[in-house]
């Protein structure tokens, strides 16, 4: 079993904190409700809230299929809020690699990992 770890960067557009901020309430209590190999789900602003940061973790490539059916319905609304990069730590499973092929991602291989 690998450890998927996943950053999300949103570039916020303009005029659209409210209701990105209020999505990303949405997103993470359907997380809360819903996921159950889900690690973490935090979000960061920087500090004149232009950009935030969703740093999420998953037990697996499964837990991370599970949770993208949870939020892919809600991910063309955050698509229009803001401008989103995915960055992908781990080594994801063929069925999550074809889930994903849509999103705009850079993947990253283990190298050095204190607990591998």
């Amino acid at each position: 079993m690998s450890h998927i770890t996943v950053r999300a960067r949103c570039v916020v557009h303009p005029d659209a904190l409210a209701p990105f901020k209020a999505l990303v309430h949405q997103l993470s209590a359907l997380v809360r409700a819903h996921d159950h190999g889900t690690l973490r789900y935090d979000w960061y602003f920087n500090e004149d809230e232009t950009v935030c940061v969703l740093i999420e973790a998953y037990e697996s490539s499964e837990a991370t299929l599970a949770h993208l059916g949870v939020v892919a319905p809600h991910l063309g609304a955050l698509f229009a809020l803001c401008d989103v990069d995915f960055e992908v730590y781990g080594t994801p499973s063929p069925d999550l690699l074809a889930a994903s092929a849509s999103l705009p991602k850079r993947l990253f291989a283990p190298f050095e990992l204190l607990r591998g």
